[in-house]
């Protein structure tokens, strides 16, 4: 129980009920203020998670493999409609084929994944240069991972927040394993490009 004692003047008054109403809001403003960060990241784990995948498409026949992370491929042969794509790999970043000899051992790894037969591709998103971003699959394995696994590419963690990917990208790095074997810029595409 409170008890008042003396006489408070309205100033104090005033102050008094300016701060209790401040104290009421503030949790509603912190939470409209952090609402829209929790759901752009929670953006990202569903999208890593592949929940938000667009398109499964397969019996897809590989044309070309332009490098580590990108490849061409036809999907739907037989039907009356089959689409052309061109599909960058979604969580990795291989070296670019300038970066000899990373970036061959990349591409020529990627061609011995995919050549087995038809694959499965799993789009996840389109990205800036209208590019498919997906992940390959071969009969029951992810060359996407299969690739980060062999060394031959980074876990690309501008576009990726996949554990997966970075426990098979922290084994590799331990097993000093394809791009892991010596320090310099084919381990981070991304800064050779830029």
């Amino acid at each position: 129980m409170r008890v008042r004692c003396g006489f408070k003047s309205t100033q104090n008054t005033r102050i008094s009920r300016l701060l209790r109403r401040r104290r009421r809001r503030l949790p509603w403003l912190v939470a409209a203020a952090a609402l829209p960060l929790l759901l752009a990241s929670q953006g990202d784990v569903w999208r890593s998670l592949n929940l938000w995948s667009q398109e499964t498409l397969e019996n897809c026949a590989v044309l070309k493999v332009h490098d580590g992370d990108t490849m061409h491929v036809l999907c739907g042969p037989q039907s009356d409609r089959p689409s052309k794509l061109k599909i960058r790999l979604h969580c990795i970043d291989a070296p670019e084929l300038a970066q000899a000899p990373w970036g061959r051992e990349a591409r020529d790894h990627l061609r011995r994944l995919v050549r087995k037969g038809p694959v499965t591709v799993r789009i996840i998103e389109k990205d800036k240069y209208r590019r498919s971003v997906a992940e390959v699959w071969t009969d029951a394995a992810n060359a996407n991972l299969e690739i980060v696994k062999a060394g031959k590419a980074a876990v690309y963690w501008r576009h990726c927040n996949s554990v997966t990917y970075g426990f098979t990208e922290w084994k590799a790095r331990l097993a000093n394993a394809g791009i892991w074997r010596q320090a310099g810029l084919h381990q981070a595409p991304w800064e050779y490009r830029h």
